[in-house]
């Protein structure tokens, strides 16, 4: 904890110099989705932000070198068959996997390995953890993640109540399951429609707890919860989950920018539609967001550790959609903008965000963020270049509107979750 304290130290640092700034939703209406969980390529030409005549896929300048990682070729290994599964991690001193069930189970998933021989996955009978009595999981509601802290010692759980609220739990783990008795209710948030919850949990490179909260729902927020720090909705959050004292199931970390006034002391970022997923590349400290668009664009924001990591950070909705203004909105003077985004062309229409790669199956794609979307089930890789950011089709598809999640394992691999019920690992094609 102390190591990772003193990295979260340098990100203040910078911060203070530099003052930057489930499901998701790919809802094109005003009324909620009616999809199990829409949680959010071959590139046209892609252009820079604000240029005239663009096309409907848009990123920042690619870099003119081809990466090596694109001509890799992938496979989609299934490793397991669950029910509706909405989140995957691993668990330290394990090696196993732990799947999340979008009705509210928690799955244990055991992976033997012998050398020279293929991983051996088999799903253990019964559930670590079943919490379906308390879960709503119409449309985009659910169980929607889950982590463990780093040690492994305990799971934190994100799911809608049967009300529709956001609610994150803690428990104690017991071997390989919960400890009855244990639960804590750390946070609850009352969502206003039943679109839009966010829910995404991870641990950063400071211990602390970090929450995605979409921004409450309906098309196009019409309770402008986006552009407002002091609510809950349309923010990540930072906690920590450690520090709790008197009646406080956790406390405030120091450096959250609004711990003394002006917005939500929880708020750690805000100006998020629906962020499905984020997470920290492992190596650096980096934060990645997929924040599901509205009408016209999905995008893909990066907060480098070294800048603050997203202290403070406005990621612009509901005045931007993209890089454009969304219905006439006025792009916030610290707006930070997305590094990449793509328009709804070829059936997309709702990102799936995944992790940065840091595994061994995969030497080529170190560094690659590895991402997908929902509605067309294509999967991408996106590298930034001194010459701009690379994005590339993976040549990966999943069937339309299954691809609910990417989730990673204690050595770094990549696995991808079909609402089909499949549990995919990705790993390199066979060489001929």
């Amino acid at each position: 904890m102390a190591e990772h304290r003193r990295f979260f130290d340098r990100w203040i640092v910078a911060a203070a110099v530099v003052a930057l700034a489930a499901s998701a939703c790919g809802t094109r209406s005003d009324e909620p989705s009616t999809s199990a969980a829409d949680p959010g390529g071959t590139v046209t030409e892609p252009i820079t932000p604000g240029s005239t005549n663009a096309p409907t896929t848009t990123s920042t300048p690619l870099s003119a070198a081809e990466p090596t990682w694109s001509s890799q070729e992938l496979l989609l290994v299934e490793v397991a068959q669950l029910d509706k599964p909405l989140a995957l991690v691993g668990r330290s001193g394990t090696g196993d996997l732990y799947v999340g069930e979008k009705g509210g189970r928690v799955r244990q998933v055991t992976r033997t390995t012998t050398k020279n021989q293929p991983d051996r996955f088999a799903v253990r009978n019964g559930a670590v953890l079943d919490i379906s009595d308390e879960v709503s999981s119409a449309s985009e509601q659910g169980l929607l993640d889950i982590v463990f802290s780093s040690d492994g010692r305990h799971l934190f759980v994100s799911f809608t109540d049967r009300a529709g609220n956001n609610v994150i739990d803690r428990y104690t783990m017991d071997g390989d399951n919960v400890a009855t008795g244990t639960r804590i209710e750390l946070l609850r948030v009352e969502q206003p429609f039943s679109n839009h919850n966010g829910g995404g949990l991870a641990f950063g490179p400071d211990g602390f707890l970090y929450i995605g909260i979409g921004d409450g729902g309906r098309s196009g927020d019409p309770l402008g919860s986006g552009q407002d720090p002091s609510t809950m909705l349309g923010s990540i959050l930072r906690i920590d989950p450690d520090g709790a004292s008197g009646d406080s199931k956790y406390s405030i970390p120091d450096g959250n920018p609004y711990v003394d006034g002006g917005g939500a002391p929880e708020v750690w970022l805000y100006g998020v539609r629906n962020p499905w997923r984020f997470s920290f590349d492992s190596t650096t400290g980096d934060l990645w967001i997929a924040d599901v668009g509205q009408n016209r664009f999905e995008e893909v924001n990066l907060l480098r550790a070294a800048d603050g990591g997203g202290f403070a950070a406005n990621l612009g909705w509901n005045q931007i959609e993209g890089f454009e203004p969304y219905e006439g909105g006025t792009e916030p003077a610290d707006h930070t903008r997305p590094i990449l985004v793509y328009g709804h062309e070829n059936d997309r229409c709702s990102v799936t965000g995944g992790a940065v790669y840091r595994g061994e199956l995969l030497p080529v794609f170190d560094g690659v963020y590895l991402f997908g979307d929902y509605c067309s089930g294509e999967m991408f890789g996106a590298q930034t270049s001194p010459g701009g950011v690379i994005f590339r089709n993976l040549g990966l598809q999943l069937p339309r509107n299954v691809l609910s999640s990417f989730g990673t394992d204690e050595n770094g691999e990549m696995y991808v979750l079909s609402l089909d019920g499949g549990v995919f690992r990705i790993e390199p094609a066979p060489a001929e």
